[in-house]
């Protein structure tokens, strides 16, 4: 490699870098945000999730944008480097790559896949918890309304009645 593919590389591996730094800190801003989205559901607080919703779908945003650059820059790297088709992963790149970036890229997938398995764990926790808030709704809501059957009108099988709207099973205050 001559001197200037060399300057080129490092200049690539350099930018790289700072698009990873870039990319882990956004990525822990979206843990941060969905755990807020978690903590908001659960105290069944509609604004503060609709506010960290907005702001989930910023960052992402972000993050598409920012993934067209290291793309581009890892497309060069790839050919500067030599990787053939095979061996273009992260890892591969990494072990191909010279200090002090190989230090500082290995953090990264480290630091990257930690803060992704928490991210994916608060999504699966929010899910479980907003899909349990569903079904306490749901009970309340057959609790206090009853369907009524659209007059004879059965289902496609002539076994259960079709049932149209519901209505209030318990009278209020005044009546």
């Amino acid at each position: 490699m001559t001197i200037a593919a060399e300057h080129s590389v490092d200049a690539l591996l350099s930018e790289l870098c700072e698009l990873f730094d870039d990319e882990l800190e956004r990525q822990t801003n979206v843990l941060a945000a969905c755990r807020a989205q978690g903590d908001a559901a659960r105290l069944q607080d509609t604004e503060e999730m609709e506010r960290r919703t907005r702001a989930l779908t910023l960052l992402l945003e972000e993050a598409m944008q920012a993934e067209r650059r290291r793309i581009q820059i890892l497309k060069q790297l790839v050919g500067d480097l030599g990787l053939p088709a095979e061996r273009q992963t992260l890892t591969d790149l990494i072990s191909a790559t010279p200090e002090p970036w190989r230090a500082r890229m290995q953090e990264f997938q480290i630091a990257i896949r930690r803060v992704l398995a928490q991210t994916q764990e608060a999504v699966h926790t929010n899910a479980r918890r907003m899909k349990h808030s569903l079904r306490v709704v749901g009970g309340a809501l057959r609790t206090v309304t009853i369907e009524e059957a659209s007059g004879a009108d059965y289902d496609a099988e002539g076994r259960r009645p079709v049932f149209g709207a519901r209505h209030t099973a318990m009278l209020d205050a005044l009546g």
